[in-house]
């Protein structure tokens, strides 16, 4: 029998995460890896232009102290920038109107 608290772990890693990835994978970013702690992400990747994926993680308002984890370099083979992007998961999130009833 699978560990049940370990699966919901992992389900709720994917949701904090899931909208800063959606935002970044319009960039074509490859993601080599992602590492969670306490709240914090960082994720590594292989990207055309680092600097457009880090100033797309800047904008989400699912991410806060948004900065880059490892310096960037050029990967050899591919000739993408490699670099990784570390963050705050912030639960902010696009803020809603609220319209109220006229009850």
């Amino acid at each position: 029998m699978g560990n049940k608290a370990g699966e919901l772990v992992v389900a709720t890693v994917a949701e904090v995460i899931w909208p800063v990835m959606e935002d970044v994978a319009e960039h074509n970013a490859l993601v080599r890896s992602i590492e969670f702690d306490g709240g914090t992400v960082e994720v590594s990747y292989l990207a055309k232009d680092a600097t457009e994926i880090l100033n797309t993680i800047i904008a989400s308002p699912y991410a806060s102290n948004v900065e880059f984890g490892t310096a960037t370099r050029q990967d050899r083979r591919t000739r993408l920038d490699q670099f990784s992007v570390r963050w705050t998961v912030s639960d902010e999130g696009p803020k809603e109107s609220v319209v109220p009833d006229d009850d």
